[in-house]
């Protein structure tokens, strides 16, 4: 490296990173501090479907992230003190939550957090070839622990709490206040040089640290949605959306990671942050991600990886390779234990025995207005077909494949009939009413992909494909895993990518267990849930652990540390998904509950556990009956059929699911119906 190439490194990684610090400190004077750090005199372990060796093998175990030299992060101070980052009672303020276990985890990392290999696509490395990288692994979003009056309850696969922005933003701000505290660069150094520790190695080292504040620490930044973004997107009229506790702009993420490579120009600004999804029963469905755009398992993990900052050749000198440090064989082994994972069952000596009565009453309840869209129903031949899969309320451009030829040749060889998938019914944003933005980015995002052979304003679901197609091809081939394997790795499912202006409805088995709701994570509870826009909370609190087993979500008052959320602000609605009398509320989905009802409701989701699949439909559905389309952003959008708002008032056509079922495909499933 010239003297010049290290000077411009140098400038470059001071400006930005002194900026964030900047940014970030002048947000504490008008912001609370971090909370304070979870403690408990007991530990339940719900979802007991692992040993605790894989358990442990899954917390730490590397699904291709890299954040920096591993020695580098053990070494690494708190911002404003000289106690380290893996100190316990810090990360649990970040509601990391730390690994005591010294046999399995010796450096104490927190869950969810992992050591790796270098790679050959890594950045070329200062402190030589054969170092090992941390990074950060499915667990530690997919971990969750919430607390009761002193005992912790840890639920493996459930929804985790953590501020990861926060915690990587403190992170940059370490790194830039060594450029400007010698001692605590000193101290640094010390830690990571060890018996080598000599004032010429420090030098060096405190080169290497710049290089890597000039390189590889904004890019980290920039994929979190760190304020480092804001300085460096092309819209400047847009502000990023604060995730806070819990929360992230998973898709926008992962675009960033992965167009950004490509140019700077392709960075967004991150708005539309969402709750993180539970991993019981998503083994089961046709289409994962927030806005059911990926049917692969596979293609969710490389994005998935790439969003946590597996780097990646993109673009490359080879046409269509792109070597990762995605670790595909590692990835298929978690998504093999996490389809181990059952919904938790509602622990009746903690929280409280269920009241059998209220529990009837509610699964008739449940019935009545639930069931119609979150009781699981079977995926078919014809549910299947790429043509057919409903986004209820709209309509979207029709791909070529008319199905998935690879799963469907896997259930023919095996004769397994009915299809074990899930067909989630699939709302849009104008029918459900629920904030648009996680999904409605995705679908209008453009990549000036010419440095792929495409064009500069490609749709980015359409730059994605060819990009995870790329980097899988990449690891098989060079691995030479047979086709077979392939696929069975692959989850038997093709990589087909889309992006509705929509979101699925799931099953709610173990929902008591997934607060806070809607795909944003913008209602506290599952009373505010079942209750009237106007009734619930306009701003509340995250970052409290501490369980309420009544309103079913956490304690969401105001607390010293917490994370304001304010549903005003972009990307945070709570509309939508709504039991009102006001029939011309958009996202309607019945009358207003009395209060009782909603009681006996959430009793009955508190003991629901895994329903029985209802079947998918045996002939392809007739054609739709006609309606007065009216064009949207999202297509065109018609009310949906009579029997379909109001179950039980109208029959639906032959062939079309009864109530109660998962809806079918509107009438604007037909442009111009």
């Amino acid at each position: 490296m010239t003297p010049k190439t290290r000077s411009i490194l140098w400038a470059l990684g001071i400006v930005v990173l002194l900026a964030v610090v900047i940014a970030v400190w002048a947000l504490k004077f008008l912001f609370p501090p971090l909370p304070a750090p979870i403690r408990f005199s007991k530990l339940v372990q719900l979802n007991q479907a692992w040993s605790p060796e894989q358990r442990q093998w899954f917390y730490h175990t590397s699904q291709g992230s890299h954040l920096m030299p591993y020695t580098w992060f053990l070494a690494l101070e708190q911002p404003g003190s000289e106690k380290l980052i893996l100190d316990p009672d810090y990360l649990s303020r970040y509601r990391l939550i730390p690994d005591p276990d010294s046999a399995n985890n010796p450096d104490h990392l927190p869950v969810g957090f992992a050591k790796d290999v270098a790679e050959p696509t890594d950045p070329p490395s200062p402190i030589g070839t054969g170092i090992d990288y941390v990074g950060i692994s499915c667990a530690g979003c997919h971990t969750e622990l919430i607390t009761y009056k002193g005992t912790g309850v840890r639920i493996d696969g459930g929804p985790g709490q953590l501020d990861l922005v926060g915690f990587l933003e403190d992170v940059g701000k370490v790194f830039a206040l060594m450029v400007i505290d010698e001692d605590k660069f000193d101290r640094f150094a010390q830690r990571v040089l060890g018996s080598q520790y000599n004032d010429a190695n420090k030098g060096d080292l405190k080169e290497q640290m710049t290089t890597y504040m000039g390189t590889e620490l904004p890019g980290v930044l920039q994929q979190v949605g760190a304020d480092v973004t804001a300085f460096l997107v092309s819209d400047r009229s847009l502000k990023p959306t604060t995730a806070g506790f819990g929360r992230l702009d998973a898709l926008g993420q992962g675009g960033n990671t992965l167009f950004g490579k490509l140019t700077p120009k392709n960075l967004r600004v991150l708005n539309g942050p969402v709750d993180v999804i539970p991993l019981w029963n998503a083994h089961l469905y046709g289409f994962v991600q927030s806005n059911s755009s990926i049917r692969q398992p596979m293609a969710r993990n490389v994005i998935e990886a790439m969003a946590v900052n597996a780097t990646v050749v993109l673009p490359n000198t080879v046409d269509g390779e792109y070597p990762s440090t995605v670790r595909l064989g590692c990835s298929w082994e978690m998504e093999q234990m996490a389809s181990k994972l059952t919904p938790p069952q509602w622990p009746e000596r903690l929280f409280g025995t269920l009241d059998q009565g209220k529990v009837e009453r509610g699964k008739k309840l449940y019935q009545k207005f639930c069931a119609a869209c979150h009781q699981p129903r079977r995926e078919t031949w014809y549910s299947s077909e790429w043509t057919q899969w409903p986004i209820v309320g709209t309509t979207l451009p029709r791909p070529p494949k008319a199905k998935d030829p690879i799963w469907q040749d896997y259930l023919e060889k095996n004769q397994i009939s009915p299809n074990p998938l899930y067909n989630l019914p699939t709302f849009s944003v104008d029918f459900i009413g629920t904030d648009p933005n996680d999904a409605a980015n995705f679908a209008n995002r453009t990549v000036d992909a010419t440095a792929m052979g495409l064009s500069d304003d490609e749709p980015g679901a359409a730059v994605i494909y060819p990009a995870i197609a790329g980097i899988m091809a990449t690891y098989y081939n060079d691995r030479k895993i047979p086709s077979d394997t392939q696929n069975e790795w692959n989850g038997y499912r093709s990589n087909y990518w889309r992006a509705p202006k929509a979101y699925p409805a799931r099953p709610l088995a173990g929902v008591w267990a997934t607060a806070p709701f809607l795909h944003n994570g913008s209602v506290p509870n599952l009373y505010e849930l079942l209750s009237p826009v106007p009734e619930r909370s306009a701003t509340f609190y995250l970052g409290n652990p501490e369980f309420d087993p009544k309103r079913v979500g956490f304690q969401s008052g105001r607390f010293a540390g917490g994370f304001k959320l304010d549903t005003s602000v972009s990307g945070n609605s709570n509309a939508g998904h709504e039991y009102t009398n006001d029939k011309k509320q958009k996202g309607r989905l019945g009358r207003e509950l009395t209060a009782d009802e909603r009681w006996e409701l959430i009793e009955y989701l508190k003991a629901l556990q895994d329903e029985s699949p209802l079947p998918g439909p045996s002939a392809p559905p007739p054609t739709p009956p006609t309606c007065a389309c009216q064009p949207t952003t999202s297509g065109y959008v018609c009310p949906p059929p009579a029997w379909f708002q109001n179950p039980g008032s109208a029959s639906p056509p032959a062939g079309w699911p009864q109530s109660p079922g998962g809806p079918s495909p509107s009438a604007g499933e037909k442009k111009g119906a």
